[in-house]
């Protein structure tokens, strides 16, 4: 018997990227402070190999990354619609970081920050420690802001498609090794 998290594919973190800030979002809103094309060559960098990698979901982070934009970007449309779809021409899924984290506090209680995530481009949002949190979403939902239902759906059943690879056969796969070519000869 296959175990349904075997056949799921995996999310990309923390994007634009976590490296710079020595606050964990988990206990506090970090702020990264560089600017936007320090964050691109840098940790932004496996995001932009996207079309080599084949990602099929990423996740934004709760960081502020004050010269780009005032809003953490798992709550924002600059970082997930401007770069992440239009620069990057990423088309899988948006899944938030979990919204009961202090970095994604301030956006304000469990509905708004779903409201939130899903506006800024979110495909869907994580609460994941908070009973009472779920709870309020599971019987009170935020309205839903896609567009077009079926782009969402789409992407977000790609995260159940395929077959899982091991280690090995990732290692020798044609994607894996273009990436590895591309990151070594920046």
């Amino acid at each position: 018997m296959a175990w349904p998290w075997q056949a799921c594919k995996p999310v990309e973190n923390h994007f634009p990227g976590h490296g710079w800030v020595s606050l964990d979002s988990h206990l506090a809103l970090p702020h990264d402070n560089r600017s936007l094309n320090e964050i691109l060559k840098v940790d932004a960098l496996p995001y932009q190999l996207n079309s080599t990698l084949n990602m099929a979901s990423i996740m934004p982070a709760h960081v502020v990354y004050s010269e780009v934009d005032p809003m953490p970007a798992c709550f924002s449309s600059f970082w997930i619609q401007e770069v992440l779809r239009v620069k990057f021409s990423f088309d899988g899924a948006v899944i938030s970081d979990d919204l009961d984290m202090v970095g994604a506090h301030g956006v304000g209680d469990i509905r708004a920050r779903a409201s939130a995530a899903l506006q800024a481009g979110c495909d869907a949002v994580l609460v994941c420690n908070n009973f009472d949190d779920i709870d309020t979403l599971v019987n009170n939902p935020v309205p839903e802001v896609h567009e077009h239902m079926e782009v969402r759906n789409r992407r977000l059943g790609r995260l159940l498609s395929g077959q899982s690879l091991n280690w090995e056969n990732l290692r020798q796969s044609y994607m894996y090794q273009a990436a590895i070519d591309r990151i070594t000869n920046i």
